[in-house]
């Protein structure tokens, strides 16, 4: 019964939170392969920090967010046409594009919240 009536740190919290995010921006996700796009798409759904509740001051965490999805996305950019989407992989690549698209998203009602953030949240 501890653990549901400990009160959690925030601080601590979006700390480790924040290093995680920062950490996960060096990531090579594999998006060449069906499993791969399967493996990768989960990932970011299940990484997202927006998806729990939020902390007082989230605009940290959203920059870094930013940072982290321009990182991964800007292998597929530099691989030209011909190397992206593979073909074949539909199914993973729609779980694919709805995990992206899904922080996409909340990063933009941030945006749309909070202008003065938009020139770190467009790369």
């Amino acid at each position: 019964m501890e653990l549901n009536t400990r009160r959690i740190d925030t601080s601590v919290a979006r700390s480790e939170t924040l290093s995680i995010i920062n950490g996960m921006r060096y990531l090579k996700l594999g998006v060449k392969t069906e499993g791969g796009l399967n493996a990768s798409a989960s990932f970011v759904a299940k990484a997202n920090p927006l998806n729990r509740a939020p902390h007082k001051r989230k605009s940290e965490l959203h920059h870094a967010l930013c940072n982290m999805l321009s990182n991964i996305l800007a292998p597929l950019a530099d691989g030209g046409k011909s190397q992206w989407p593979p073909s074949g992989v539909e199914p993973a690549l729609t779980l694919w594009y709805d995990a992206v698209a899904r922080i996409r998203g909340q990063l933009m009602h941030w945006m749309d919240k909070q202008s003065k953030h938009i020139p770190i949240s467009l790369p």
